[in-house]
């Protein structure tokens, strides 16, 4: 039921971000992105694996999203792509996060950023991006501090971004 009214909130919500985009196409894709997160999310909390099979299948989808976009918005898609290839940067720089940091976030999770640039844009996913390591490093702090847990611990990730896509849908992103 949580996860339910979550949808219904964040989606309603984040609706507001994205008024020269067809309402209905809009309203798929987000719901589409919803879902697949929500399920990245608790297979990465049970397993601390994102499967390749549901962000290649995210990725499909949004391919033939596009392409419906292209037939009712045709000239005005051009900003979109800009806005995602913008936010697909972010993925340049977790990657090089990633390797200077000897895998200190998972190639999963840079995966499921790179599919929410393609579904949400550039400023949503930096504001994505920042809610979700805000609540890592607090997390962190508190397995240090009060579990005494080591500094080789490790979070699965998704679950952050889940909560960092609703926090951000519902504030608003920056």
């Amino acid at each position: 039921i949580g996860l339910g009214c979550s949808c219904i909130v964040c989606i309603f919500m984040q609706s507001r971000l994205f008024a020269n985009i067809d309402s209905n196409l809009n309203l798929i894709k987000l719901i589409i992105f919803y879902v697949l997160l929500l399920i990245c999310a608790w297979i990465d909390y049970k397993t601390r694996v994102i499967p390749n099979k549901i962000l290649f299948t995210g990725l499909c989808v949004r391919l033939v999203l596009y392409l419906c976009e292209y037939i009712n918005l045709g000239a005005e898609l051009r900003f979109e792509l800009y806005s995602e290839g913008i936010a697909l940067l972010l993925v340049v720089v977790l990657l090089l996060f990633s390797a200077l940091t000897h895998k200190g976030i998972g190639m999963g999770d840079i995966k499921l950023f790179g599919l929410m640039a393609l579904y949400t844009g550039a400023f949503f996913v930096y504001s994505v991006l920042f809610v979700s390591v805000l609540l890592g490093a607090l997390i962190g702090v508190l397995m240090l501090l009060c579990f005494h847990k080591g500094k080789k611990t490790t979070i699965p990730f998704a679950p952050l971004i889940l909560i960092g896509y609703i926090v951000t849908s519902i504030a608003g992103s920056y």
